[in-house]
Protein backbone atom coordinates (compact mmCIF):
# COMPACT_ATOMS: atom_id res chain seq x y z
CA UNK A 1 0.00 0.00 0.00
CA UNK A 2 0.97 3.40 -0.92
CA UNK A 3 2.28 5.48 2.09
CA UNK A 4 -0.32 8.50 2.91
CA UNK A 5 1.47 11.74 2.01
CA UNK A 6 1.89 14.75 4.58
CA UNK A 7 -0.06 17.13 1.58
CA UNK A 8 -2.75 14.45 1.13
CA UNK A 9 -3.17 14.39 5.00
CA UNK A 10 -4.12 17.87 5.18
CA UNK A 11 -6.62 17.66 2.17
CA UNK A 12 -8.03 14.66 3.96
CA UNK A 13 -8.27 17.11 6.98
CA UNK A 14 -9.76 20.12 5.11
CA UNK A 15 -12.42 18.02 3.87
CA UNK A 16 -13.02 16.39 6.94
CA UNK A 17 -13.27 19.93 8.83
CA UNK A 18 -15.58 21.43 6.50
CA UNK A 19 -18.09 17.95 6.80
CA UNK A 20 -17.65 18.75 10.72
CA UNK A 21 -18.63 22.42 10.22
CA UNK A 22 -22.06 21.33 7.84
CA UNK A 23 -22.79 18.62 10.36
CA UNK A 24 -22.37 21.77 13.04
CA UNK A 25 -23.95 24.04 11.54
CA UNK A 26 -26.86 21.69 10.81
CA UNK A 27 -27.30 20.58 14.60
CA UNK A 28 -27.06 24.55 15.63
CA UNK A 29 -29.64 25.12 13.38
CA UNK A 30 -32.05 22.35 15.16
CA UNK A 31 -30.75 23.52 17.81
CA UNK A 32 -32.61 27.13 16.98
CA UNK A 33 -35.28 25.27 15.91
CA UNK A 34 -36.04 23.53 18.56
CA UNK A 35 -35.43 26.82 20.47
CA UNK A 36 -38.12 28.63 18.62
CA UNK A 37 -40.36 25.99 19.46
CA UNK A 38 -39.61 25.75 23.17
CA UNK A 39 -40.01 29.07 23.69
CA UNK A 40 -43.70 29.41 21.71
CA UNK A 41 -44.46 26.57 24.02
CA UNK A 42 -43.61 28.22 27.41
CA UNK A 43 -45.32 31.39 26.40
CA UNK A 44 -48.38 29.88 25.89
CA UNK A 45 -47.89 28.39 29.44
CA UNK A 46 -47.00 31.44 30.92
CA UNK A 47 -50.08 32.89 28.69
CA UNK A 48 -47.73 35.21 27.56
CA UNK A 49 -48.87 34.96 24.12
CA UNK A 50 -51.92 36.28 24.77
CA UNK A 51 -50.06 39.35 26.50
CA UNK A 52 -48.24 39.67 22.89
CA UNK A 53 -51.60 39.73 20.80
CA UNK A 54 -52.84 42.28 23.25
CA UNK A 55 -50.14 44.70 23.15
CA UNK A 56 -50.23 44.29 19.48
CA UNK A 57 -53.88 45.24 19.13
CA UNK A 58 -53.15 48.18 21.98
CA UNK A 59 -50.73 49.21 19.31
CA UNK A 60 -52.53 49.14 16.56
CA UNK A 61 -55.13 51.40 18.90
CA UNK A 62 -52.57 53.88 19.91
CA UNK A 63 -51.76 54.60 16.06
CA UNK A 64 -55.32 55.06 15.20
CA UNK A 65 -55.32 57.10 18.65
CA UNK A 66 -52.50 59.01 17.26
CA UNK A 67 -53.80 59.55 14.22
CA UNK A 68 -57.79 60.99 15.35
CA UNK A 69 -55.07 63.93 17.58
CA UNK A 70 -53.41 64.78 14.44
CA UNK A 71 -56.56 65.18 12.31
CA UNK A 72 -58.33 67.41 15.70
CA UNK A 73 -54.91 68.95 15.92
CA UNK A 74 -54.89 70.22 12.15
CA UNK A 75 -58.82 70.81 12.47
CA UNK A 76 -57.76 73.27 15.32
CA UNK A 77 -54.92 74.71 13.84
CA UNK A 78 -57.01 78.24 12.40
CA UNK A 79 -55.73 79.80 9.22
CA UNK A 80 -53.64 82.85 9.51
CA UNK A 81 -55.29 86.04 9.38
CA UNK A 82 -55.12 87.97 6.09
CA UNK A 83 -53.03 91.03 5.32
CA UNK A 84 -55.70 93.43 5.50
CA UNK A 85 -57.92 91.99 8.68
CA UNK A 86 -54.04 92.85 10.07
CA UNK A 87 -54.23 96.24 9.32
CA UNK A 88 -57.98 96.80 10.08
CA UNK A 89 -56.86 95.38 13.86
CA UNK A 90 -53.62 97.64 13.73
CA UNK A 91 -51.22 95.75 13.10
CA UNK A 92 -48.28 96.18 10.54
CA UNK A 93 -45.51 95.25 8.45
CA UNK A 94 -41.89 94.79 9.72
CA UNK A 95 -38.86 95.59 7.86
CA UNK A 96 -39.45 91.99 6.04
CA UNK A 97 -42.85 93.19 4.97
CA UNK A 98 -43.89 90.33 7.22
CA UNK A 99 -47.16 92.03 8.79
CA UNK A 100 -48.68 91.18 12.46
CA UNK A 101 -48.92 92.89 15.43
CA UNK A 102 -53.02 92.77 15.56
CA UNK A 103 -55.02 93.15 18.35
CA UNK A 104 -58.18 94.13 20.17
CA UNK A 105 -57.63 96.04 23.06
CA UNK A 106 -54.59 95.15 23.80
CA UNK A 107 -55.34 90.92 23.15
CA UNK A 108 -53.25 89.38 20.25
CA UNK A 109 -55.55 88.66 17.47
CA UNK A 110 -53.52 85.84 15.81
CA UNK A 111 -55.49 83.78 13.21
CA UNK A 112 -59.18 83.68 11.55
CA UNK A 113 -60.28 81.62 15.04
CA UNK A 114 -59.34 84.87 16.82
CA UNK A 115 -61.03 86.99 14.36
CA UNK A 116 -64.27 85.29 14.42
CA UNK A 117 -63.74 86.29 18.28
CA UNK A 118 -63.60 89.88 17.54
CA UNK A 119 -66.03 89.75 14.77
CA UNK A 120 -68.67 87.56 17.59
CA UNK A 121 -67.99 90.21 20.13
CA UNK A 122 -68.57 93.23 17.75
CA UNK A 123 -71.76 91.75 16.88
CA UNK A 124 -73.11 91.40 20.29
CA UNK A 125 -71.36 94.12 22.02
CA UNK A 126 -71.72 97.47 21.43
CA UNK A 127 -67.98 98.50 22.69
CA UNK A 128 -66.70 101.08 20.83
CA UNK A 129 -69.03 103.87 22.40
CA UNK A 130 -67.63 102.87 26.55
CA UNK A 131 -64.54 102.72 25.18
CA UNK A 132 -64.61 105.95 23.26
CA UNK A 133 -66.00 107.72 26.35
CA UNK A 134 -63.80 106.26 28.57
CA UNK A 135 -60.84 107.46 26.43
CA UNK A 136 -62.34 110.74 26.38
CA UNK A 137 -62.09 110.77 29.85
CA UNK A 138 -58.52 109.71 30.03
CA UNK A 139 -57.39 112.93 27.88
CA UNK A 140 -59.68 115.21 29.23
CA UNK A 141 -58.42 114.75 32.71
CA UNK A 142 -54.77 114.90 31.34
CA UNK A 143 -55.05 117.53 29.33
CA UNK A 144 -56.82 119.66 32.76
CA UNK A 145 -53.95 118.76 34.68
CA UNK A 146 -51.25 119.76 31.80
CA UNK A 147 -52.96 123.05 31.37
CA UNK A 148 -53.34 123.69 35.37
CA UNK A 149 -51.79 127.10 36.50
CA UNK A 150 -51.92 126.84 39.43
CA UNK A 151 -52.00 124.01 42.66
CA UNK A 152 -55.74 125.04 43.00
CA UNK A 153 -56.37 124.54 39.13
CA UNK A 154 -54.67 120.88 39.09
CA UNK A 155 -56.61 120.09 42.62
CA UNK A 156 -60.25 120.93 40.45
CA UNK A 157 -59.06 118.78 37.80
CA UNK A 158 -58.51 116.06 39.71
CA UNK A 159 -61.99 116.41 42.08
CA UNK A 160 -63.77 116.98 38.56
CA UNK A 161 -62.31 113.44 37.39
CA UNK A 162 -62.56 111.71 40.93
CA UNK A 163 -66.15 112.91 40.70
CA UNK A 164 -66.83 110.82 38.26
CA UNK A 165 -66.82 107.71 41.05
CA UNK A 166 -65.55 104.84 39.29
CA UNK A 167 -65.16 103.14 42.44
CA UNK A 168 -68.77 102.58 42.61
CA UNK A 169 -68.52 99.94 39.72
CA UNK A 170 -65.62 98.10 41.10
CA UNK A 171 -62.62 100.26 39.83
CA UNK A 172 -60.18 99.95 41.94
CA UNK A 173 -59.13 103.50 42.65
CA UNK A 174 -57.80 104.34 46.37
CA UNK A 175 -60.24 105.87 48.24
CA UNK A 176 -59.58 109.36 49.91
CA UNK A 177 -58.81 109.83 53.73
CA UNK A 178 -62.17 110.94 54.51
CA UNK A 179 -63.75 107.60 53.30
CA UNK A 180 -61.63 105.61 55.28
CA UNK A 181 -62.35 107.28 58.09
CA UNK A 182 -66.10 106.46 57.58
CA UNK A 183 -65.30 102.82 56.98
CA UNK A 184 -64.84 102.38 60.43
CA UNK A 185 -65.06 98.48 60.48
CA UNK A 186 -62.69 97.62 58.10
CA UNK A 187 -60.38 100.42 59.32
CA UNK A 188 -60.43 98.55 62.92
CA UNK A 189 -59.79 95.51 61.71
CA UNK A 190 -56.63 96.86 59.90
CA UNK A 191 -55.90 97.98 63.05
CA UNK A 192 -56.01 95.51 65.28
CA UNK A 193 -53.82 93.33 62.59
CA UNK A 194 -51.46 95.45 62.91
CA UNK A 195 -50.98 95.56 66.82
CA UNK A 196 -51.15 91.55 66.43
CA UNK A 197 -48.08 92.19 63.90
CA UNK A 198 -46.42 93.93 66.44
CA UNK A 199 -47.13 91.98 69.57
CA UNK A 200 -44.04 89.57 69.91
CA UNK A 201 -45.82 87.55 72.43
CA UNK A 202 -48.52 86.72 70.20
CA UNK A 203 -46.57 86.72 66.82
CA UNK A 204 -47.41 83.40 66.03
CA UNK A 205 -50.83 83.38 66.92
CA UNK A 206 -53.59 84.09 64.78
CA UNK A 207 -56.37 86.99 65.38
CA UNK A 208 -59.52 85.73 66.97
CA UNK A 209 -62.45 85.69 64.79
CA UNK A 210 -64.94 88.33 64.96
CA UNK A 211 -67.90 88.33 63.59
CA UNK A 212 -68.80 92.26 63.96
CA UNK A 213 -65.44 93.47 62.33
CA UNK A 214 -64.67 90.62 58.67
CA UNK A 215 -68.62 90.31 58.31
CA UNK A 216 -68.26 93.83 56.11
CA UNK A 217 -70.73 95.31 54.42
CA UNK A 218 -69.66 96.63 50.96
CA UNK A 219 -72.48 98.27 50.12
CA UNK A 220 -72.60 101.85 50.13
CA UNK A 221 -74.35 103.45 53.79
CA UNK A 222 -77.10 105.76 52.79
CA UNK A 223 -75.49 109.22 54.28
CA UNK A 224 -77.99 111.22 54.40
Amino acid sequence: MAKLTEKEREAFEKILKTDLGAINSKFMNQIKDFWDIARKEIKKQKGWDKLEKEKEELKEEKREIEQRMHDIERELHSEELRVEQIVELGGGPNRYDKYSGANFYGIPVESQFDYEIVEFIRKNIDIEIPSKILRDIGEASVRALAMAGTFEEAREAYEKFYSLDFRRYGVDIPPRLDEIKEDTKRLLYAQEALQLADNRKNREALPEKKEEIIDINFEEEDVS
